[in-house]
């Protein structure tokens, strides 16, 4: 990513940020950010299910007769339906507030009732680029919110649960939770292998 691109980027993220001195807790949109979708993959060991729903009411089937529930939240352009989800899982609006800040440090933080995590996301297309991703584990819910659609993210967890493959069908939350951390850092390494490989084309024009 050029310098000029990383640049407005950052001040981009930064536009959507509460004012000095408002109240803590403030949920504010990026204008720049992307509709929200929201995913769900609900399993056991025998079966599993998933589906995109319209309104937070419909997580109630899944987190009430399911005994793992992954629920993705794509794209932090809606308030309302991620206010909604908070209010459901009982999740801290300064928790909240840290997910909608696109350029929050990494970090975790342990609450009476749930874990909350910040981890960056890397990848190249065009350009090297990185997104952001929240999670939050609860006792048979995770709840992941990204900050931009793709289409690769979390793709090997949910084939794994698709397919029954591994031991990720047969553990609760915990084992789903590292196992979607574990995948944002693997895919640290192709995107080093190939910056690598530009450093080494360079030195060797140099």
């Amino acid at each position: 990513m050029s310098r000029r691109k990383f640049k407005n980027r950052q001040i981009a993220g930064s536009l959507h940020k509460a004012a000095p001195g408002a109240s803590p807790g403030v949920l504010l949109a990026n204008p720049l950010s992307h509709p929200t979708q929201l995913l769900v993959m609900a399993y056991s060991t025998e079966k599993y299910i998933e589906k995109e729903c319209h309104s937070v009411e419909e997580l109630h089937e899944f987190i009430t007769t399911w005994p793992v529930v992954l629920i993705n939240v794509v794209g932090l352009g809606n308030i309302e339906m991620i206010e909604k989800i908070g209010n459901l899982f009982s999740f801290e609006r300064l928790s909240l507030e840290d997910v909608l800040d696109t350029n929050h440090s990494p970090k975790v933080e342990y609450y009476e009732h749930y874990i909350f995590s910040i981890i960056k996301g890397s990848y190249i297309s065009d350009q090297l680029g990185t997104e952001q991703f929240s999670l939050f584990l609860k006792k048979n819910v995770v709840v992941v919110f990204e900050e931009q659609p793709n289409s690769s993210s979390f793709g090997n967890v949910r084939e794994r649960i698709r397919r029954g493959i591994g031991k990720i069908r047969n553990h609760g939350t915990d084992y789903l939770y590292y196992a979607l951390l574990d995948e944002v850092i693997d895919r640290y390494f192709p995107v080093l292998n190939n910056l690598n490989h530009q450093l080494t084309k360079m030195e060797n024009e140099i």
